[in-house]
């Protein structure tokens, strides 16, 4: 929470990683595959709840949404077959040590794309953490008697927490309430409704994070 975006704490968890004995440059792909995958059910999720009926969003936003969530979740396996090319393969860009990191996130994704069992193991978990995030505005959502249908939390909290991923704020806060107040004004919630909603979620984070970080000074001796 007192980080950049979500990349201060994958930097702390390649830290840790490397702490551990691995190589760093193997200790970055494997926080960036994993990354990669939990934005893979971000998206999907995002998707198949965007294209339910009926749908409190307009037929543009819904048009809009999926062609950004489709797009970027088309990169991915693009991702994982970019390092077998070999038109790539030759370029000179492989030779830089600083981009060594990306050919492993390749050569790890496509592991995973080619195990079934670890595909779907990775979209399961990924679609578990997303799924309790939309439970948690759900259930604040209820607290503050905001009437919306359920199909349209599934819609717009996995675009607060894309927007939450830019680096502009610590752990997002302003960028997600910024987000909350644009996209439900949408579908007529008024904003001081949706900023105090991204608020609270925001403080109930923070309140159940606190034990885990007692857990991770004690774990780091």
């Amino acid at each position: 929470q007192g980080l950049p975006s979500s990349i201060g704490g994958d930097a702390m968890r390649v830290l840790d990683v490397v702490r551990l004995g691995n190589r760093k440059r193997e200790s970055i792909a494997s926080v960036l595959t994993d990354r990669m995958f939990g934005i893979s059910g971000l998206l999907i999720l995002a998707l198949v709840a965007n294209n339910l009926t009926p749908h409190p969003f307009s037929p543009r936003f819904v048009l809009a949404t999926n062609l950004i969530c489709g797009s970027v979740l088309a990169v991915i396996p693009c991702i994982a077959i970019a390092g077998t090319l070999p038109f790539i393969r030759n370029l000179s860009l492989r030779r830089i040590a600083l981009l060594e990191p990306m050919w492993i996130v390749s050569d790890y994704a496509r592991r995973v794309f080619c195990s079934p069992l670890q595909l779907g193991r990775q979209l399961v978990l990924a679609l578990a953490a997303h799924l309790s995030v939309v439970a948690s505005f759900l259930a604040i959502g209820a607290a503050l008697s905001i009437q919306l249908p359920v199909v349209a939390y599934f819609t717009f909290v996995p675009l607060l927490i894309l927007f939450a991923f830019i680096p502009l704020s610590l752990a997002g806060w302003g960028i997600r309430e910024t987000g909350a107040v644009a996209i439900l004004a949408l579908v007529g919630v008024p904003q001081e409704e949706s900023f105090a909603m991204s608020i609270t979620y925001g403080l109930v984070l923070i309140a159940t994070a606190a034990p885990g970080l007692v857990l991770y000074l004690l774990g780091r001796k």
